[in-house]
This record gives structure tokens, C-alpha cells and sequence, in this order.
């Protein structure tokens, strides 16, 4: 059994600054995205700070996703393609695949569950008025950060955790309490609030273990938790028969009033989304 660390969540996040984890200027695009009074060349000199991000950004506005006919060249360009908050969605799936890539079989194996998390809150969302599509993908691209994080504050400790409680996250989230002093949702809820994100992204992300209580149905909570089901009936297989029952047995799927051609057809679709992952 581990010992209890002498950790608290300000102490961590502290750890995860000083350690320089994320790219300063990833931090910036991020800021820039929620700036109100920002223009494209604000966020085209954020990016322009890393070559590496810059390339992300050229690689997907020149992606299938986007769809264009003309090859884009110039960052300038790309951005324009992407806009503020799609060039934000490319900089936060870039950081979160630049967490912990080395720790298998965690690392990559988190890494392909936030994705697909994303993608699928992101569909979800779509047929639900209630809930923004784009903080959708936000909530389920960061769902898991503090799993990530932790892997590379604490590798042995995180990783003798999820080996013998991923199959039970209550027990995990039990263990991680005692051990690190905090849950991985307050860490990656944490960093979404350090980024000056929208608090309803922080929120969605840190509740995101919660039973829906009638009168109080979040139900970007529920998108997040019916996405994290499916994503995790993937392991057993893409059968499109097979994750729509691991839909239904989500036990509150019902309430986002999704009809059962439209659970189908999203179910239909996610072989395509892994395959582009």
C-alpha cells in the first residue's frame, strides 16, 4: 500500500509551473482565445512562438476535418481557417498529447481516451440545446489531464494506482484522495481555471464523478459522462450494435433525449473517428 504524500492541490499546481510542463506559448493561445478584444494576428503571433505548434496548426487547417480545396501555406491563414477557438481546440489537443507521451501504456492510453472522449462529447452536445458543442470538446479533451499530470509529477505512485483501480474509479478516486491529497478531476479542473478558461468548462470537468440530482441535472455533466462511457466500451470493441447498449446502460442517457436513430448513427460513426485519431 503507498504511503499518504504530503501533497495539496495548490502545492501541485505550483509543481506543474516551475516544472514548465505546458508551452508558454500554448498558455498564450489560450489566453488570447478567451480575450474578447483579440483579432487573428493576436493569435497569429501567439502561435507563431512555437515552431512546433505553428506546424500543428498548418497540419490540421490542412487536414480532411477542414476540407479545403486549396492547400493553406501561411499561418496566417490557417488561423483564419481555424478561427480563435478552433486554433485554441489544436493548441489544448497538442498539450494534452504533450503530457506523459513516454509512460506506457498509460500515457498513450489516456492520451487516445481524451480524444476520443472529446469528439464524442462533441456530438453529443450537438443535439443537445442546452449544452455549448465546442466547451463539449473542451470538457472531454481535459477530462483526464490530471491523470496525465500526475503521471509526470509521480510516475511510480500514479502508475501502482491506475493498475490496480482504473477498472474501479470510485476505488481510484478513494486512493487518490489518501495518497495525493486531491482527485485527478480537482487537478485537471485546476489547470482549466489556471488558463482562464470558462468556469462552466472547470466546473463540467471537476463534477464530472457526480450523480445527476433531480432539480440540478448538469447536463454537460451528463454529455461528458455518456461520452466517457462509450469511449470506455471501445476497449471491447467498435461494434456499432455493441456501443449503442453501452450507450443505453449509461444510467441516465435518457436524459439527454436522444432518439434511437440518432444514438445509432453516432455509434455508426465513431470506427471513423479512432481511425482518424
Amino acid at each position: 500500500m503507498l504511503a499518504p504524500a504530503e501533497h495539496d492541490l495548490d502545492a501541485c499546481v505550483a509543481r506543474i509551473d516551475a516544472m514548465k510542463i505546458f508551452p508558454v506559448a500554448a498558455v498564450r493561445v489560450i489566453r488570447v482565445s478567451q480575450d474578447p478584444d483579440a483579432i487573428l494576428s493576436d493569435m497569429v503571433q501567439a502561435v507563431s512562438n512555437d515552431p512546433v505548434l505553428a506546424g500543428r496548426v498548418l497540419q490540421v487547417a490542412n487536414s480532411p476535418l477542414v476540407g479545403l480545396r486549396a492547400q493553406v501555406r501561411t499561418l496566417e491563414r490557417a488561423v483564419s481557417v481555424l478561427g480563435l477557438m478552433g486554433t485554441r481546440d489544436v493548441t489544448l489537443t497538442a498539450l494534452v498529447g504533450m503530457v506523459a507521451p513516454g509512460v506506457a501504456p498509460w500515457g498513450p492510453m489516456l492520451h487516445r481516451d481524451a480524444l476520443l472522449t472529446a469528439h464524442l462529447s462533441k456530438l453529443l452536445a450537438q443535439d443537445v440545446p442546452s449544452v455549448d458543442a465546442s466547451e463539449a470538446f473542451v470538457t472531454g479533451l481535459l477530462h483526464n489531464l490530471g491523470h496525465l499530470l500526475l503521471l509526470a509529477l509521480e510516475e511510480e505512485a500514479t502508475v501502482a494506482l491506475l493498475e490496480k483501480f482504473h477498472d474501479d474509479p470510485a476505488m481510484l478516486h478513494r486512493a487518490e484522495q489518501t495518497h495525493f491529497g486531491f482527485v485527478n478531476a480537482a487537478l485537471s479542473a485546476a489547470c482549466v481555471r489556471t488558463w482562464e478558461l470558462p468556469e462552466s468548462i472547470a466546473g463540467t470537468v471537476e463534477n464530472q464523478s457526480e450523480l445527476p440530482k433531480p432539480g440540478e441535472v448538469s447536463l454537460a455533466v451528463v454529455v461528458l459522462q455518456a461520452a466517457k462511457h462509450v469511449a470506455s466500451a471501445t476497449v471491447e470493441g467498435t461494434d456499432p450494435d455493441h456501443l449503442v447498449a453501452a450507450f443505453e446502460s449509461y444510467p441516465h442517457a435518457q436524459l439527454l433525449n436522444l432518439p434511437q436513430w440518432r444514438i445509432e448513427a453516432l455509434m455508426t460513426g465513431v470506427e471513423d473517428i479512432l481511425a482518424a485519431l
